[in-house]
């Protein structure tokens, strides 16, 4: 085989791959940190919630579907996070095995639709601009998500623990 008949296809997936990465619409990779830091907070939650909540987060291999299943089992937030959460979680998969990579204007509004008013307020204000629509959803589910992790290790503090014990105590 020549190397053109090589390098041809070789070049056409890197321009391609080129163009996905560089993409200035595209908020992908913004809805991956997004999924990345809520995960994060609800590994707090439960530390913050449960009993031994930091050896299952250490030794449990939890998927983000099941942290977050437990979290919704605590009865600690409301349902319509738990909602945008789950709908996270399935857009970030469903990226995650797509060439095409760009998260739509539809995935945003399947993340934002359980915040109710006030995923209307940010639809509204931000209609004609999809990339500050994304990034305003996104912080909101984030910041929501935030607030439960406050509450949680508040209460946790107030009675003495983070759902763990060092080694050693009783």
């Amino acid at each position: 085989m020549a190397d053109d008949q090589i390098r041809d296809p070789v070049e056409a997936d890197l321009e391609a791959f080129s163009e996905l990465i560089s993409s200035r619409d595209d908020v992908t990779p913004s809805m991956l940190r997004t999924h990345l830091a809520t995960e994060n907070l609800l590994e707090r939650i439960l530390v913050a919630s449960l009993p031994g909540g930091h050896g299952l987060i250490e030794n449990g291999n939890l998927t983000y579907a099941q942290k977050l299943e437990v979290v919704n089992a605590l009865k600690i937030t409301e349902s319509s996070l738990i909602g945008s959460l789950r709908q996270l979680n399935k857009v970030r998969n469903a990226a995650s095995h797509s060439k095409e990579g760009a998260i739509t204007r539809a995935e945003i509004e399947k993340i934002g639709m359980p915040l109710g008013p006030r995923f209307i307020e940010i639809r509204q204000k931000h209609a004609s601009n999809y990339e500050n629509f994304a990034l305003t959803t996104l912080a909101t589910v984030f910041a929501r998500t935030l607030n439960i992790v406050h509450v949680s290790e508040q209460k946790a503090s107030k009675s003495g623990g983070l759902g763990f014990s060092v080694e050693g105590e009783t």
